[in-house]
């Protein structure tokens, strides 16, 4: 007879012990990246009327300045794009969970809206993409689903695609190996 144990798959890179897919949990990989925790800072939950203050302040300041006012006005504009693709989600939303809203939406204008909120993340992403990370956490869970429900719609549309790879679901061992690119060609 032979050996069973030599049958048995054994533990490597490409196949993992059970106890160790179990107890690895996925989160987005946005979660992930290196040094993320120095992002983190009042900036986030900050009014945009005080962080644009903050801004002009900065830029009418004498050189030297303590912060460079691009960074600045980089980190604004990618509030402002993440704040109007939250209420683009928000209010399709709306118009699709109340039958009674005062704003009842076509299905076209619904998808355009999630579009166009695609559209201002990918921008946004583009900028910096972990300070729209950073942005990203104090939004409403639905902003994170809304690339998803647009690559269903087109799978074509390029900004949806970029956007996704941000909340795509992986483990920190997947991010420390190279991840390919293949998804956005």
């Amino acid at each position: 007879m032979g050996d069973r144990r030599s049958a048995r798959p054994t533990a490597g890179p490409s196949n993992p012990p059970e106890a160790q897919r179990i107890s690895e949990p996925k989160l987005s990989r946005q979660k992930h990246w290196p040094f993320v925790a120095c992002f983190i800072g009042g900036w986030v939950q900050m009014k945009q009327e005080q962080l644009e203050a903050i801004c002009e302040a900065t830029y009418n300041m004498p050189p030297p300045c303590p912060i460079d006012p691009a960074i600045l006005f980089d980190m604004l504009r990618i509030r402002r794009l993440v704040d109007d693709a939250a209420s683009d989600v928000e209010r399709e939303e709306e118009s699709q969970s109340s039958p009674f809203s005062r704003e009842t939406l076509g299905s076209g204008v619904r998808a355009r809206l999630r579009r166009q909120a695609c559209q201002k993340l990918s921008e946004a992403y583009r900028i910096d993409e972990l300070v729209c990370s950073m942005a990203m956490l104090r939004c409403a869970p639905s902003l994170e689903d809304v690339s998803s429900r647009v690559v269903k719609e087109n799978p074509t549309n390029v900004d949806a695609k970029y956007v996704q790879v941000f909340y795509e679901k992986i483990t920190r061992n997947t991010l420390a190996t190279s991840t390919t690119l293949e998804p956005l060609n």
